[in-house]
Order: C-alpha cells, then structure tokens, then sequence
C-alpha cells in the first residue's frame, strides 16, 4: 500500500499531501508553472473546446446550458444583491477547482493502481477586495479519501 501511495503522490508535484488528509490551498495570485501528474509528459499537441451558453432570465438570475447536458439555474449572490439558494459564479468557480481535484486524483489513482472505496472533498474560495477589485485569492480543498486495504493493481 506504501508504494502506491508514493507512486500517486509521484505524479503530483503540486499536491503532496492529498493522501494524508491535510488540506490543500491553492494561492491564486501565483501563476501555476506544473501539471497534476508531475515528472515529464509527452508533448501531445491538442486543443479541446467547451462552449456554453448564458441567458438572462429576470432579475439578477439567468441559466446556462451547453449541448447535451441539463440547463443550471445561476444568479448574482446574496452579497451581491443576489439570491439565495440559486448556483452563482462563485459557487461555480469554487466548484470547478473542487472538481478539477477529484478528476485528477481519479486520473492519478487508476494510472498508479492505487485502490480507493470513497472520495469526497469539500471546498472554500476566499474572495477579497483588493486594490479595489473582488478577487479570489485562495481555494482551499480538504479532500478525504478511503483506501482499500491490500487492493493494489
């Protein structure tokens, strides 16, 4: 099991101590100059793209929807004049960092043969006024992940 767990975080530079419960934070005014699964990787020459869609509804609340999956109600938040209870930017923000964790540590599990009966991990962005302008300046991510005993690949 210790091998594995060296070979998972061995691919992650940036996140050494996922696998033992500590939380990550990722400083936000710092430019990212690594990639999840560390070491080097082939220089593939790809380029995907997402598009998505957002229409006003009334009020401060619109939707957004890309082809093929369910429409998300959004809106302004609370502290900004919006409402509760309805997915805002920076909800949806906060949440693309936590998801992004998760998928990459799946990516990093299943190449290191790393055997794992649960993860969940909670979320939370700090966003501050600074020289004037909002801006997130961390994300902090405390994942918790179960390993299966004597499961390796």
């Amino acid at each position: 099991m210790r091998a594995a767990l060296d070979r998972v975080r061995s691919y992650i530079e940036c996140l050494p101590e996922w696998l033992n419960g500590n939380q990550l934070e990722l400083g936000l005014n710092e430019p990212y100059e690594g990639h999840a699964y560390g070491g080097q990787v082939e220089q593939k020459s790809k380029v995907y793209h997402y598009q998505t869609t957002v229409k006003w509804t009334e009020q401060r609340k619109g939707v957004i929807s890309c082809d093929g999956k369910p429409e998300v109600q959004v809106a302004t938040p609370p502290e900004f004049k919006g409402h509760e209870g309805i997915w805002s930017p920076e909800d949806l923000f906060v949440a693309s960092a936590n998801i992004c964790l998760m998928t990459t540590f799946l990516a990093v599990a299943e190449r290191a043969g790393l055997a794992f009966s649960s993860y969940d991990s909670t979320a939370e962005g700090r966003l501050e006024l600074v020289e004037g302008k909002f801006q997130f300046t961390t994300i902090t991510i405390r994942p918790s992940i179960t390993l299966k005993p004597g499961r390796m690949r």
